[in-house]
């Protein structure tokens, strides 16, 4: 990648200090030494964590160090979604917990009259026989219900503890187990789309929300059932979707990188050679 692509990418990523490759929050102004906070693009079929290993390989292999760098996400992004998912690298890594407290944003593609165990397609979907045709009124109407502070029903196979074991390693293997309902809030749920029996919605929430439980939820209340089929998560607080950099460019930006050599624990962005 080029001076000149590099000023572009800049553009797009508005967030970017061209001159130092610096990715940081919206506002802030002081440089921190001591590690990164990196927006990124997951795409669909691919582990937060996959996404994870991708950049500690390549910071491994910039640093020649032989050792283990730190890095770490803040949040995570189940296989079947996509979009923004935070990197934090170094010293960076102790702040995760605040991003945990950002609200988040997502796009989500319901599809009613189905239903099935992992409330997604990634168990099998049986039909049901009902109506799906519903007024945009009752829509909205439903949505409503599920706005504010609710009580959620973490899905089975998901990553919730259970007695020590993740709850979709018991239900993968047929063991039964309860999860307790967790207090999450619902900033907003807006109808996007509706094209029976496809719903689309925006939904802006706490940390902890699932919106495959989501989908089992209205689905229920409708009386039709609805699983997850489609997943983008466009916002984290004030980091947005636009500014995140896709696998493919982060790896050319991270090829071009220049290293300062005193903190292999984090990673310090210097110029490009972008004047």
């Amino acid at each position: 990648m080029n001076s000149e692509e590099l000023k572009r990418k800049a553009k797009i990523l508005p967030y970017i200090d061209a001159s130092t490759c610096r990715i940081p929050c919206k506002g802030e102004q002081r440089r921190d030494r001591g590690g990164e906070i990196i927006p990124v693009y997951k795409p669909k079929g691919m582990t937060s964590f996959e996404v994870v290993r991708i950049v500690r390989h390549e910071l491994k292999q910039r640093w020649n160090t032989g050792r283990r760098e730190k890095v770490g996400h803040a949040g995570t992004l189940d296989p079947l979604a996509e979009g923004l998912l935070i990197l934090l690298t170094g010293s960076k890594t102790k702040t995760m917990n605040e991003f945990l407290k950002l609200d988040k944003e997502y796009h989500a593609t319901f599809r009613l009259g189905v239903t099935s165990k992992s409330y997604d397609l990634e168990t099998e979907v049986v039909e049901q026989t009902c109506n799906i045709h519903f007024s945009q009124q009752r829509l909205i109407e439903t949505l409503k219900k599920f706005t504010g502070r609710i009580e959620q029903v973490p899905p089975e196979h998901s990553a919730t503890w259970v007695g020590g074991k993740r709850a979709y390693h018991l239900a993968r293997r047929g063991i039964g187990f309860e999860l307790r309902p967790k207090t999450i809030t619902i900033s907003e749920m807006k109808l996007v789309s509706f094209e029976p029996p496809f719903l689309e919605i925006v939904i802006v929430c706490s940390s902890g929300t699932y919106v495959r439980s989501l989908a089992r939820d209205i689905g229920e209340e409708l009386g039709c059932g609805a699983v997850l089929t489609e997943l983008v998560r466009t916002r984290i607080g004030t980091y947005e979707i636009e500014n995140a950099i896709k696998l493919d460019e982060l790896r050319t930006f991270m090829g071009q990188m220049k290293f300062s050599e005193h903190d292999s624990g984090s990673i310090h962005l210097f110029s490009f050679g972008v004047v």
